[in-house]
């Protein structure tokens, strides 16, 4: 069995998912020193939680190790594997959050510690949608880290809510052929490429779904931290 890939436990370190791929490419034996070096990244600062890397470096490793495996779709199989309570004190906030429409509004404030070139929006209309929007980077350079991204999201409303709970529709701005079924089933729904926007939409009523650890006082105590 795969070992569960790990995030930094430091809730403000950035590129937790660049070392998921840098441990698979251990795994699958790369020589991934190239690979950082043409990422401009080292070996140090990989293995260093408390190095904040910037995203478009993240963003140029993941695509260097998908091709080196080669891995079509890396970003989704890591985000299959990501511990998510190694996302640290962001995942507890979002964890103890009493319904699933405030656990995603806690996401959404929170989500620059995690990922200062990512901003996530949400807006609760006829549905509940959530947005990113790239920040100083190029959305075109990735493919990878945002798909990953989206199966975090899909994942995380499924743990909090402990139910098999699916987005109506997931739209990507980068392009793609039809994807595998087994590809498509982790979405669990349609999954439009191509695109101007990255969103991730969810029926109204899921907003008041109530989350299984929900704790307001726990959570009320992060949130003031």
């Amino acid at each position: 069995m795969r070992k569960k890939l790990r995030f930094s436990s430091l809730p403000t370190a950035s590129g937790g998912i660049a070392r998921a791929a840098y441990a698979r490419a251990l795994e699958a034996r790369l020589e991934v020193e190239p690979l950082l070096k043409s990422s401009n990244l080292t070996p140090h600062q990989i293995k260093n939680s408390h190095f904040r890397m910037p995203v478009k470096n993240q963003i140029k490793f993941l695509n260097e190790v998908a091709d080196e495996l080669p891995d079509p779709f890396l970003g989704i199989h890591l985000a299959e594997e990501i511990e998510l309570r190694e996302m640290g004190l962001v995942y507890y906030v979002i964890a103890s959050s009493v319904t699933l429409g405030d656990a995603l509004r806690r996401l959404v404030r929170y989500s620059g510690i995690t990922n200062e070139g990512l901003r996530i929006t949400y807006h609760e209309r006829k549905d509940i949608t959530v947005k990113f929007e790239y920040v100083g980077v190029s959305r075109l350079s990735d493919r990878h880290q945002i798909e990953c991204f989206i199966v975090i999201l899909v994942r995380l409303c499924r743990q909090l809510t402990d139910l098999s709970l699916s987005p109506t529709s997931v739209k990507l701005a980068h392009r793609r052929t039809k994807l595998p079924a087994g590809i498509k089933k982790v979405f669990g729904c349609n999954v439009a490429f191509g695109g101007n926007v990255d969103e991730v939409v969810y029926p109204r009523l899921a907003t008041g779904i109530r989350t299984v650890n929900a704790d307001p006082y726990l959570n009320s105590l992060l949130v003031n931290y």
